[in-house]
């Protein structure tokens, strides 16, 4: 019986918001072949995470709570893993807009260097302490996984196209992206003093009806304000058409559109 062959060399990787550095493994052929498997249908997006998570836990060479990773950390990681792999490249397709180019809408391939188009912005910035009024006053911290997990879990929208009048679906719209704003908020609550007592156990749902549901529109755009200003990661990129040169700008900060 043949031996189980591994030389994947070991490197360090210093995480961003936490500021762990781990020791981890370049994917294997195997591995990367699961996760392209995984992206050929997204609309299960819980079977995705699940994948890119086991995958991530093997190629750590130490014991590390995946599960408990901010989500920041955990997209840079992967990023990290699989340029890695690829010798420090990434792939990924640009679409030209314009309408009289020859290369309208069709995709043309582009290749960089992860360190150039991924960056990290205000990463010394973890924590946000936002006092709402004399009473109430909330910890705020940089999303954690748990976040993805409820995200990959929603259903679809409940617009109907074909049925719903405009005014429907621009009612459902409305109603969906608050309900969203705040389910983001209250995934980056860590502690909530009131009145000079502090908690920091809770879930979810007490968070939405206890805590935010209460608080005035104001309100809410200052933690918001306050969240957006704390570590996030986003993606840059500048090209230039091959055909007719026109430059193509796109800024990205969709965790998923990092994972894949």
């Amino acid at each position: 019986m043949l031996p189980n062959y591994d030389s994947r060399p070991i490197q360090e990787i210093k995480l961003p918001v936490s500021k762990d550095i781990l020791k981890v493994k370049p994917y294997t052929v195997a591995q990367e072949q699961i996760v392209l498997e995984s992206m050929v249908d997204l609309s299960n997006k819980s079977e995705f995470l699940i994948n890119i998570k086991r995958i991530l836990e093997a190629n750590i060479t130490s014991e590390y709570n995946i599960d408990d990773m901010f989500l920041i950390d955990l997209i840079y990681l992967n990023l990290k893993l699989r340029s890695i792999s690829k010798s420090e490249m990434i792939e990924y397709q640009i679409q030209c807009d314009n309408n009289e180019c020859e290369q309208f809408n069709k995709p043309q391939k582009c290749v960089d260097e992860v360190e150039d188009i991924i960056f990290v912005k205000n990463s010394e910035k973890c924590k946000k302490i936002v006092k709402i009024d004399d009473k109430l006053t909330i910890e705020l911290q940089p999303v954690k996984l748990d976040f993805v997990d409820y995200l990959a879990s929603k259903t679809d929208s409940k617009i109907d196209i074909d049925n719903d009048s405009d005014e429907r679906i621009d009612k459902i719209l409305i109603k969906e992206t608050l309900e969203l704003a705040l389910v983001n908020i209250a995934y980056s609550i860590k502690k909530v003093i009131f009145e000079g007592k502090v908690f920091n156990e809770f879930t979810i749902e007490e968070l939405l009806e206890k805590i935010l549901s209460q608080l005035t529109e104001a309100q809410i755009q200052d933690l918001q304000k306050e969240k957006n200003d704390m570590a996030n990661l986003y993606l840059k990129i500048r090209k230039k058409c091959e055909s007719c040169g026109k430059i193509f700008e796109r800024v990205e900060d969709d965790f998923f559109v990092f994972l894949t």
